[in-house]
């Protein structure tokens, strides 16, 4: 079976192990799928120039445009030029958030796609929940000129939804995993079929194992601060609500705040709001940025972690909250999304309010008091984890909907 994969992130088997990338959990679907020497799998991800390399991966063109109103011509050449040398039985493009379900509308082969963020709900929660008035005080000289503000590019985002939306209604079949990612297409597209089909993690995910008696107390894990949508600095601002009571409290991060991130002439607005942030509460002893991280360093912050914590405004599923229940860390997380097909409340994580500091801080102080509560969470966690990630499962999830797509439009050719 031949299967073309269209990526906006590389899937790269030399990517080194070094390097966090959102692309892994694909690496690790396209090891598991290559073990079935009757599975050819093709990827395709956009490059400089239109190229094939060896191992069966493709680059094509794509225009970096910030707005798209159809999927440029560039690229659909390139596409149909990677169709014919490939001969695909199937198509799978990864996410709606590119438009490259259009092509759809350029080729017989069949099309399913992949449900990963969507721009359609995320564009209203890029900015975090800050005020106009906030975001004033803190954008650089380079972002207004270049209009490059997290409050402009909500606004790309929007424009950009109603191409993804395109390509919801132009297609028949979609791969998600959670109810949210279900209703929202059935919603555009009642016609849809849709196939559940989990991501895999990264293999270091599944050898490691939390324990309380090993964690370094009051430490707290969370895997990204370069997007208000994440909701970092409602974490920040939880700390002053908990730091009498535990001095000790600390942040770890993935990444660096250096000087120019937060230049007011050349930096980031909302790296420059998480520092003031820092520097109002006296938090430096509290945050620690620790750079590039391997998916090896992952595991052992998070076994050394009182709990993880996922503050996103919006989300589909994460894979950071997927590792952190994979390795049994107790988990809070914003019932956002589809989130809360991975979280039951209370019984393998806890909620609190988005946006919400307060309501995070007192989450925060439930489990750090309650050892009993934090095991509980874990094992239940663990226990999902080990059902919902299951690498053979995944795999025969993703075997029997290529088959069953392709068995399908065949018959349909056929009548």
């Amino acid at each position: 079976m031949r299967v073309l994969w269209i990526s906006h992130d590389p899937v790269r088997s030399h990517i080194s192990d070094n390097v966090s990338s959102s692309g892994f959990w694909k690496e690790a679907l396209l090891t598991h799928l290559s073990t079935h020497s009757h599975y050819q799998i093709f990827v395709a991800s956009p490059g400089k120039q239109l190229q094939r390399s060896e191992h069966h991966y493709f680059s094509f063109r794509f225009p970096n445009h910030l707005r798209y109103h159809d999927l440029p011509k560039k690229t659909i050449a390139d596409l149909l030029w990677i169709i014919q040398c490939c001969r695909p039985q199937l198509i799978h493009i990864h996410g709606t958030e590119q438009p490259y379900g259009i092509i759809k509308s350029y080729t017989t082969v069949p099309v399913v796609i992949s449900l990963q963020g969507f721009l359609s709900v995320c564009y209203p929660h890029i900015t975090g929940g800050i005020l106009s008035t906030v975001w004033s005080q803190f954008i650089t000289i380079k972002e207004h000129f270049r209009k490059t503000t997290f409050p402009d590019l909500s606004e790309v985002w929007k424009f950009n939804a109603l191409i993804e939306q395109k390509q919801i209604r132009l297609n028949n079949h979609f791969i998600g995993r959670t109810k949210f990612d279900h209703d929202f297409v059935k919603e555009i597209n009642p016609a849809a079929s849709y196939y559940q089909g989990n991501e895999l993690l990264r293999s270091s995910f599944y050898f490691h194992k939390w324990q309380i008696s090993k964690i370094r107390r009051y430490r707290i894990y969370t895997s990204s601060f370069t997007n208000p949508l994440k909701g970092f600095h409602v974490l920040l601002n939880a700390l002053p609500y908990l730091i009498k009571t535990y001095p000790e409290i600390e942040i770890v991060v993935p990444g660096q705040l250096t000087p120019r991130m937060i230049h007011p002439v050349w930096g980031n607005g909302y790296y420059r709001m998480i520092a003031n942030i820092i520097h109002k509460h006296n938090l430096y002893e509290n945050i620690s940025f620790k750079g590039r991280l391997s998916d090896t360093d992952i595991c052992q912050i998070l076994c050394s972690a009182n709990v993880f914590v996922l503050s996103s405004f919006m989300e589909n599923s994460s894979n950071a909250l997927g590792e952190a229940q994979r390795i049994g860390v107790p988990c809070i997380v914003a019932p956002t999304g589809g989130t809360t097909s991975l979280i039951e409340n209370g019984k393998n994580g806890l909620f609190f309010e988005p946006g919400n500091d307060q309501s995070l801080a007192d989450q925060l102080a439930v489990l750090f008091q309650d050892d009993h509560l934090a095991n509980q969470l874990s094992a239940a966690a663990l226990e999902f984890a080990a059902s919902f990630y299951n690498p053979d499962l995944i795999q025969q999830q993703y075997t029997s909907i290529y088959s069953k797509i392709i068995s399908l439009e065949n018959s349909v050719q056929r009548q």
